[in-house]
C-alpha cells in the first residue's frame, strides 16, 4: 500500500529523519514503524472500550466489602 503525505512540518520531518538514522532505517521504514505503533495502540483503545462494558458487570457481580481493618487485624493476629 502505498501512502502520500502532505505538509508535514518540517520539525516533525526532521525529528523523524534523525530518529530513521540513529535506528539505522530508511525514513520510510521508521514512518512505518510509527504508525504501527500507533495502529496498535488505536487497537488496543477501541479493545478496552469494547469490553469495558463486560468489566464493569464482572465488578457489579463481587460481592461488596465493607472495610478490610478486620481481615487485616485477623491476619496480624494469627502471626
Amino acid at each position: 500500500m502505498n501512502l502520500t503525505i502532505r505538509n508535514i512540518p518540517d520539525d516533525v520531518y526532521r525529528t523523524f529523519k534523525l530518529e530513521a538514522a540513529h535506528q539505522g532505517r530508511s525514513l520510510n521504514a521508521e514512518v512505518i514503524q510509527a504508525l504501527m505503533r500507533s495502529a496498535y495502540e488505536i487497537e488496543r483503545r477501541r479493545k478496552m472500550r469494547e469490553n469495558r462494558p463486560a468489566l464493569e458487570r464482572f465488578v457489579a457481580s463481587l460481592p461488596k466489602v465493607s472495610s478490610s481493618v478486620p481481615l487485616i487485624r485477623e491476619d496480624r493476629r494469627r502471626h
